[in-house]
């Protein structure tokens, strides 16, 4: 039988995936949101004014640049509703709730002592003093002390308990953490590594022969790698650390356990505002199959030897301690005196209010096992 000699496309783009193959082994996948959508589409919309590419479109049946339009004005519009959602937290919630630590005994502080929290940092001291003495506030000794009856009445709007604080703010923190490593490493990537027009081939996106069941878009040229960086990828880095900060800003003055979960909730879906966006308003054949069948390839002559140790211990070890670490250094050092505040009431609440409540009327949660009851509640109890 005769052999069927390759034709001449077919030969460009073999060359092209030999090259890539061996010299461009980095993939770097499109986020199926809203970022990731406007990427490709605006890589696929500039590639469109260069050479016919025949059947190397990733869709016929989609115009190139009424593509990179749609999904540009649905990422824009995610962008901003994700920002103006977190501005408007920070606006207004998170300034109400530092309210009420700004008008504990304010009237026996100037504004700058206020400023620098010396009433929180006063009523730590007088909780703190109470329960080393183990002699509780009463309401004759008010008379003598108003900035005792100033941080009960604290005490009795605070419903924090330990670890919780704690235990939401580092899933937080191990959450914005990953989102943003992955964004920047993306970015770098992408600035640096992904070839230009001039390195590789004019074809848009070929068989990835590492994956014969995925497609892998060739380069991005000098002009879309900036639009890009510019328009999609570092916008996505810089509203994941403001979203970030005010999210670690808003838990820290949540002020009760369900107040620091329902938190948590409220910024979960607050940050998938782009996958949420995507999948509502995005063209479904466009997201559901080209963006998640492609991939970008980088320049990464070879690939590193696995290490074992390396990267199922001391890479996950590090990130952990990394989370650890940022998670005592906001709730202790950025917000430590209010945090102080919060745990004094607790301990308060459990060295005084707890046993009596136990005792003289049925309220917080008697453990019998351990013969204890657990109170989170009011601080001036009604038996008192």
């Amino acid at each position: 039988m005769a052999k069927t000699e390759p034709t001449k496309q077919e030969s460009a783009m073999d060359l092209a995936s030999g090259v890539i193959d061996k010299k461009l082994k980095g993939r770097m996948s499109f986020d199926e949101d809203t970022y990731g959508a406007a990427h490709l589409a605006l890589i696929q919309a500039f590639h469109h004014y260069g050479e016919s590419k025949e059947d190397d479109e990733p869709d016929a049946n989609l115009a190139p640049m009424q593509t990179a339009l749609h999904t540009w004005m649905i990422n824009t519009a995610a962008c901003i509703i994700q920002v103006l959602a977190m501005f408007y937290l920070d606006l207004y919630q998170n300034t109400n709730s530092i309210d009420k630590y700004n008008g504990l005994n304010r009237n026996y502080y100037t504004f700058a002592e206020l400023e620098a929290q010396k009433n929180v940092v006063d009523a730590v001291n007088l909780l703190d003093n109470a329960i080393e003495a183990n002699t509780p506030f009463t309401m004759d000794g008010f008379a003598a002390n108003a900035k005792a009856e100033g941080a009960l009445a604290f005490c009795d709007s605070d419903s924090n308990v330990f670890l919780v604080l704690e235990l939401f703010t580092f899933i937080t923190v191990s959450k914005f953490m990953m989102l943003i490593w992955d964004g920047n490493t993306k970015l770098m990537q992408y600035v640096l590594y992904v070839p230009t027009r001039d390195e590789n081939c004019s074809y848009f996106a070929v068989t990835d022969p590492q994956d014969k069941n995925r497609k892998v878009v060739t380069h991005a040229s000098p002009m879309i790698k900036i639009t890009v960086a510019l328009f999609v990828l570092l916008p996505k880095v810089a509203v994941n650390v403001y979203a970030a900060f005010i999210s670690l800003k808003f838990m820290a003055l949540a002020g009760s356990p369900y107040g620091v979960m329902l938190k948590c909730l409220g910024i979960g879906l607050i940050s998938s505002i782009p996958e949420l966006f995507a999948q509502q308003f995005v063209e479904k054949h466009f997201l559901k199959k080209i963006v998640s069948s492609h991939s970008l390839c980088f320049r990464q002559k070879r690939v590193k030897a696995h290490n074992p140790l390396k990267e199922l211990f001391f890479v996950p070890a590090f990130k952990i301690a990394f989370c650890v670490a940022v998670t005592l250094a906001w709730v202790y050092g950025f917000n430590g005196n209010y945090i102080s505040l919060s745990m004094s009431c607790y301990k308060y609440k459990l060295a005084f209010s707890a046993p009596e409540c136990a005792v003289d009327w049925p309220c917080g949660t008697f453990i019998k096992i351990l013969g204890m009851a657990v109170y989170n509640g009011r601080a001036t109890i009604p038996s008192r």
